[in-house]
């Protein structure tokens, strides 16, 4: 065997790869491949194990030495070992009395008897990433030598690993992730406004519906969640829909909570008709009275009630299903067949209350929460496929800041493990691969994320359901496509800060820079302390002009800050430039803005080594 250690005689940028048997582990990309190529479910610290085994093929090694390697000081159990190994075992099929890759030496430890081959390569870089083509996706060259792309790019793979994905936007607490803003309605959007411009209201959109939260007669805790989650799945079922525009659900709550009126959410929102309703629970029956009215007209379209046995599942979806088939059939709008639900997601009632109670959690950014939630959801019913969804997309954000106890790695992994068997369930809808491709962005499996998108394509999702992928195509250079999708998106949300930032972004890569300006300007209207204000800043930085609102960025340091402010001061940002490259333990966000410090400067080896480190954190 070819041992690692022989680095010396390998260039220094160069990283191994390890063969055995058919299966790959690329360190670079923290990937084990088996033998069809497929990338499996590891943890972070059993990939570290199985990393270190390797490095020591053929040799017995201790328990004590593995998890010194490992865990480093971490306190912890020799249970973790021994879970890391057994999930190992099981991805290559070894079993207590057949062993072909990894033996337990009893009394001493383990060892890795396979024979394997070490080869070294080259890491993929951001760059060489970006040249990517996807099949069916135009992609631009847009990686240019000067240095408002340069910088840009910085600005952009890192959004894709969620660095700035931290700033609270919703109702709700969300301890640690920024303190909660409200979003206000800015002038320039109010139905006012518009009368003001052309002396007329204006224009709806056509075949649109806004769902108000249903009134619930009787309080309580459960009939609350009842209420909450029936208004959810309502607006889920009629977004199926494809003629039709239904407002998403926090645009909606967003103007409820500023004590806005049926008709001001209407004017507001420019949609044509308002659906309306009340819950009256009777023991565990629930009666629904819906009503739907033309916004402008005031004049009743439709009205119908309902009766809903709340622990009956099956008799709930199609109740559901039902609605959103008769408030289409009243808007005289087109249905297909498989729009509307066909078939009950989960037989479990609880599987159902613990995903409704983990969407909830996830509009109130309550991840920890959503997480906990979503995983009890699952362990009752593994192949509910609404649950998976949410595990998976809730995964793949805290991956960016995980939970105690767990890693990024970690949460990579659960990720993926939903994603993968949210395609074995449904390979006809795009939603799984989406998912994926945004789990595989954050690791940089950039052929992976190619294959991913590639299928979606081909399933010929709609716009409004692409809002998943609109940031990979933007690392992918696909600017025109992602700001299709969010202003697609933006229709049906447009209080989306995080929606309306990233289509201001993609317009400034896309050279579009006046239309970007405005969508900042209308972001600062909604809210001035919104997180476009960190965007701005790398815009200015490549666009060469006068930094603003430096102050209003969340989670920056005074230092830094300071910095910015006073970024004319060419020798003194060099300076600090310089301290900051022998930093220990560097932060990714606050890496990502000396980077782009550095390209303006001009010190591009220092941007990138930056920017290096900036990935290395996230």
């Amino acid at each position: 065997m070819e041992k690692e250690t022989a680095s010396s005689n390998h260039v220094r940028d160069e990283l191994p790869e390890f063969h055995f048997s058919g299966y790959v582990l690329d360190i670079g990309g923290r990937k084990l491949l088996d033998p069809d190529g497929v990338s499996q479910v590891v943890s972070s610290r059993a990939f570290d194990t199985l990393h270190f085994l390797l490095q020591h093929g053929g040799e017995t090694l201790s328990k004590s030495d593995i998890m010194q390697a490992v865990w480093g000081r971490s306190v912890v159990e020799d249970n973790n070992l021994n879970q890391a190994i057994f999930s190992l075992q099981k991805i290559f099929g070894d079993s207590r009395n057949n062993n072909h890759f990894i033996k337990t030496i009893p009394g001493r430890g383990y060892c890795f008897i396979a024979p394997v081959n070490v080869t070294w390569v080259k890491p993929m870089t951001a760059k060489s990433a970006s040249r990517i083509a996807v099949s069916g996706f135009h992609a631009p060259t847009w990686i240019r030598k000067s240095l408002p792309s340069l910088v840009l790019m910085l600005l952009f793979v890192a959004m894709l690993l969620g660095i700035y994905m931290t700033e609270k936007v919703g109702p709700g607490d969300s301890p640690g992730l920024g303190s909660e803003s409200r979003v206000m309605v800015p002038e320039s959007l109010s139905p006012e406004a518009a009368v003001a411009r052309d002396g007329s209201d204006q224009e709806r959109i056509r075949n649109s519906v806004a769902v108000l939260p249903f009134n619930f007669l009787d309080q309580g805790g459960d009939n609350a969640l009842f209420a909450l989650g029936l208004h959810d799945e309502i607006i889920s079922q009629l977004s199926n829909i494809r003629s039709l525009k239904v407002i998403a659900r926090n645009s909606i709550l967003t103007l409820v909570e500023q004590d806005m009126s049926g008709d001001e959410i209407a004017r507001l929102l420019k949609v044509e008709n308002l659906l309306s309703g009340t819950i009256l629970h009777t023991g565990e029956n629930a009666r629904i009275s819906l009503q739907m009215h033309d916004a402008v007209t005031g004049i009743s379209l439709w009205s119908q009630s309902y009766e809903i046995h709340q622990q009956d599942l099956n008799e709930m979806f199609a109740v559901q299903s039902s609605i959103a088939g008769d408030v289409a059939r009243a808007l005289e709008t087109e249905i297909q067949e498989p729009e509307l639900l066909s078939a009950t997601p989960t037989q479990s009632f609880e599987a159902y209350r613990f995903n409704m109670a983990a969407r909830m959690a996830h509009y109130q950014q309550d991840f920890a929460k959503e997480w906990e939630l979503a995983r009890q959801a699952i362990a009752l019913d593994a192949d509910y496929y609404d649950a998976l969804a949410t595990f998976a997309s809730v995964n793949a954000t805290l991956a960016s800041f995980p939970l105690p106890g767990m890693d990024s790695q970690d949460h990579v992994a659960y990720a993926l493990e939903a994603v993968n068997r949210m395609i074995e369930l449904a390979p006809e809808k795009s939603r799984g691969y989406a998912l994926k491709s945004i789990v595989l962005g954050t690791v940089r499996d950039w052929d992976g994320v190619s294959q991913m998108l590639e299928t979606v394509r081909e399933l010929n999702a709609p716009l409004g359901d692409l809002n998943y992928i609109a940031l990979v195509l933007m690392c992918l250079g696909d600017f025109d496509t992602a700001i299709d999708i969010y202003r697609a998106n933006l229709v049906t949300e447009p209080l989306n800060l995080y929606g309306r930032g990233f289509l201001m972004a993609a317009l400034e890569l896309a050279g579009r820079h006046e239309e970007a300006r405005t969508e900042y300007m209308l972001g600062e209207e909604l809210n001035p302390d919104w997180w476009g204000d960190a965007v701005n800043v790398f815009m200015a930085l490549g666009r060469d002009e006068p930094l603003e609102d430096i102050s209003d960025i969340f989670g920056m340091s005074a230092e830094l800050k300071s910095l910015l402010m006073n970024i004319d001061k060419v020798e003194q940002v060099r300076n600090a430039l310089e301290r900051y490259r022998h930093t220990d333990n560097k932060i990714s966000a606050e890496a990502l803005y000396y980077a782009a410090l550095a390209a303006k400067t001009g010190d591009q080896e220092a941007a990138l080594e930056l920017f290096q480190d900036a990935l290395t954190d996230a």
